[in-house]
C-alpha cells in the first residue's frame, strides 16, 4: 500500500474539498489506513501563510459556531484574526464581549486571507447573536478594502473600510 499512497493523496489534492473529505472519511471508515493529515488541504493565504482550514469562507459561510469551539479550547492560531485595537472595537456594537469579538475577529480575517474580490462571506455570532456580512475588495501590496453590513437586532448597518497586514495571518482595521 504504501508505493500506492503518494499518488492516491495527490489525486485526492485536486478533487474538491468538500468530495475529498468525504471520500477519505469512507476510506478511513473502510479501514484502509489512509491519514487525514496527508489528505489535508492547504489553503495559502494572501499574507502568504498556510491555512489547514477554511471554514467554509471559500463557500460563502464562515463556521462561527467551530470558531468558538476552537476558541474555547485554546486554539488561536488556526486561523487569520483581526488585530483587537480600537479601530476593530469601533467597527463592532458597543457592549460587545471579548467571546464574541474574537470569533467576528477570526471570520473576518479569514475572509481577508482567503476570498477573492467581490464574494460575500456571512457569518451569524453564536455570542452576540449579530450578523455580519462581508465583501472584500481588490488586494493591494499589504491592504485590501471591505465593504460589510452588520445585522443587530434587525437593523442593517452598512460600512466600509480597509485593512492591512500586519503580520502574517494578522491584520489591523486602519482609521
Amino acid at each position: 500500500m504504501s508505493f500506492v499512497r503518494p499518488a492516491f493523496v495527490a489525486a485526492m489534492r485536486v478533487l474538491p474539498p468538500k468530495l475529498s473529505q468525504i471520500l477519505g472519511t469512507l476510506l478511513l471508515t473502510a479501514g484502509l489506513g489512509v491519514a487525514t493529515d496527508a489528505l489535508a488541504r492547504s489553503y495559502v493565504g494572501y499574507t502568504g501563510k498556510p491555512w489547514v482550514n477554511d471554514y467554509g469562507v471559500l463557500f460563502g459561510e464562515c463556521k462561527a459556531a467551530q470558531i468558538a469551539q476552537l476558541l474555547k479550547a485554546g486554539a488561536f492560531d488556526q486561523m487569520a484574526l483581526v488585530d483587537n485595537d480600537v479601530n476593530w472595537q469601533a467597527l463592532l456594537p458597543s457592549g460587545t464581549t471579548e467571546p464574541a469579538r474574537r470569533i467576528d475577529s477570526h471570520c473576518f480575517a479569514h475572509t481577508l486571507e482567503l476570498v477573492p474580490s467581490g464574494q460575500a462571506v456571512r457569518w451569524l455570532n453564536p455570542v452576540s447573536g449579530n450578523g455580519l456580512y462581508i465583501y472584500p475588495g481588490p488586494k493591494s501590496d499589504t491592504c485590501r478594502s471591505y465593504l460589510g453590513v452588520l445585522a443587530v437586532n434587525g437593523q442593517k448597518n452598512k460600512f466600509r473600510g480597509e485593512a492591512c497586514v500586519i503580520s502574517p495571518g494578522v491584520w489591523r482595521i486602519q482609521p
